[in-house]
């Protein structure tokens, strides 16, 4: 493996990443790097028209970034591995395998690069953990192209009266992207 050391403005984040990071663990990740340094490089695509394209360490490129910005890393000392992907579902692929433990998936961006990449891709193979648990097979079998509208059994009468604040006084709801939670 060869590693290198760049500048951090010679690689940018895959702008597909299906992950995020909560602010906890954004704020260990940054801690751990800063008391035991960069211990993985940022894997980095090589491939001709996407260089410089992060393909694992996008959350690693985030904390770096801002480390730099608050004068605490120097930008020249970000270590990278150059690897070639083949195309997009390589990249993809790759980004699964390679996934580390400070992110989290997001349902809807996976499952919809999933479904861009069921027929050149063995789904199966790929160890993906969401937040909470989805069945990528099913839902492209069910919801994904080709997946037919279901008629009801009864057309004419498929509406029925629902009182909503009975069914919502304990409904509680955790955003996906920033982590508020409401009622």
């Amino acid at each position: 493996m060869q590693v290198s050391k760049v500048n951090i403005k010679d690689i940018h984040p895959w702008e597909k990443n299906p992950k995020i990071i909560r602010d906890e663990k954004f704020l260990q990740l940054k801690r751990a790097l800063l008391e035991e340094g960069q211990d993985l490089p940022i894997i980095v695509d090589s491939r001709k028209g996407n260089e410089g394209c992060i393909i694992s360490g996008n959350m690693r490129y985030k904390a770096l970034s801002e480390l730099v910005e608050e004068k605490k890393w120097d930008a020249d000392n970000i270590w990278v591995y150059y690897k070639e992907t083949k195309d997009d579902a390589h990249l993809f692929k790759l980004a699964v395998q390679h996934n580390m433990t400070y992110g989290e998936y997001v349902s809807e961006q996976i499952l919809a690069l999933a479904n861009l990449y069921k027929d050149v891709l063995e789904l199966e193979e790929l160890d993906i953990h969401l937040s909470q648990p989805i069945d990528l097979n099913f839902h492209l079998d069910n919801f994904g192209p080709g997946a037919e509208d279901e008629e009801p059994e009864d057309p004419e009468n498929t509406s029925e009266e629902v009182d909503l604040e009975d069914k919502t006084k304990d409904l509680k709801h955790t955003c996906p992207k920033c982590g508020f939670e409401f009622e």
